[in-house]
């Protein structure tokens, strides 16, 4: 059985008033939407531990990639460049050459580049723009099938 997932081609607001979280964008989240909708910045954690400079790179892939992903199944890697500064903020070129599974066990290999901006002064990713391809493939006893088509991610936060 395919689940669909609840967020996908939705824009999603999150609003945090003392300890209330409102979501704006999505009609009564389930718990598993909820856990992955938060005001903690994951992209964060692709950031390298010491201090780096215009034209430094970094690369996550093995054990910190999966953890970023937040999915064991995951292999290869995400390379980033620190490619200049603009308007307070990093602008960090990156590319993404993944390979996982789905929850159904279709194996998926994403290939995806962009630009992400880090704010300078809070350290905090202000955007993420990544475009590319996804291509899904399964094969087993009764049908063999192979799909790819173009995907896009754009992540914006307020902070």
């Amino acid at each position: 059985k395919r689940k669909n997932n609840p967020l996908h081609g939705k824009k999603v607001t999150i609003t945090q008033k003392g300890d209330k979280v409102e979501f704006e964008g999505i009609e009564n989240p389930d718990a598993k939407t909820k856990k992955g909708l938060k005001l903690e910045d994951d992209f964060a954690r692709t950031f390298p531990k010491k201090k780096i400079s215009v034209g430094d790179t970094w690369e996550l892939s093995g054990k910190d990639l999966q953890e970023f992903m937040d999915d064991s199944t995951f292999s290869g890697s995400i390379k980033f460049k620190f490619a200049s500064k603009k308007d307070g903020c990093a602008v960090l070129a990156t590319d993404w050459d993944l390979k996982g599974k789905t929850e159904e066990g279709i194996d998926m290999t994403m290939k995806l580049s962009g630009e992400a901006l880090v704010s300078l002064d809070r350290g905090y990713t202000k955007s993420v723009q990544l475009k590319g391809t996804v291509t899904m493939e399964t094969k087993n006893e009764n049908m063999e099938m192979t799909g790819s088509g173009p995907m896009e991610l754009s992540i914006e936060s307020k902070w």
